[in-house]
């Protein structure tokens, strides 16, 4: 069996992978900045 996915199809996957992430551990954006907050912190 081969299974190939249609652009769109990744696109949805990847959407729907996005969403997880941002449902359980909010914008990537703010993760970073908190990151880079603790980590200046602890340096």
């Amino acid at each position: 069996m081969n299974i190939k996915l249609q652009p769109e199809e990744v696109k949805n996957v990847t959407d729907i992978a996005l969403k997880i992430i941002y449902f359980l551990f909010g914008d990537p954006k703010k993760i970073r900045s908190n990151i880079d907050f603790s980590t200046r912190f602890h340096l």
